[in-house]
């Protein structure tokens, strides 16, 4: 009994956790991607809207990259270890976002669940990359 109720608290525990994980990101995302999933219940609707955030959101964390990079500019070694990280970083969310949306595997949710998990992983690199700005918390 006391195995299946720790169980019960660590399931509640993760769902809590991405419960503040989304509102963490959701919190970043502006209002015209708010707007426009509103409007749009179709699926092609939906992946115009993700997308079109992800261009955006994309945007802001080449933008927190570029800053940091000039922060390192006397900084050879800090410098390009964060270019390499950032290069395995992207390498690494398309291969996980792939990974997230082979779950829908051939059916019209999957371009959707790929672009859903590149939105939230920038979102939430850029948070990362951005503490070190001190633009980010």
């Amino acid at each position: 009994m006391r195995t299946l109720a720790l169980l019960a608290c660590m399931v509640c525990a993760a769902c809590a956790e991405d419960d503040a994980r989304q509102k963490a990101v959701d919190a970043k995302l502006t209002p015209a991607y708010n707007k426009c999933m509103e409007a749009n219940q179709s699926t092609p609707g939906m992946i115009d809207c993700v997308t079109a955030e992800f261009g955006v959101q994309d945007g802001r964390l080449n933008t927190v990259y570029r800053k940091l990079m000039r922060m390192f500019a006397n900084e050879a070694k800090r410098a390009e270890a964060l270019r390499a990280a950032q290069k395995l970083w992207v390498q690494f969310r398309d291969a996980n976002c792939n990974y997230v949306a082979s779950e829908a595997e051939g059916g019209t949710m999957q371009p959707l669940e790929f672009e859903q998990c590149r939105l939230t992983m920038t979102v939430e690199r850029t948070t990362e990359l951005g503490r070190e700005l001190g633009s980010e918390k």
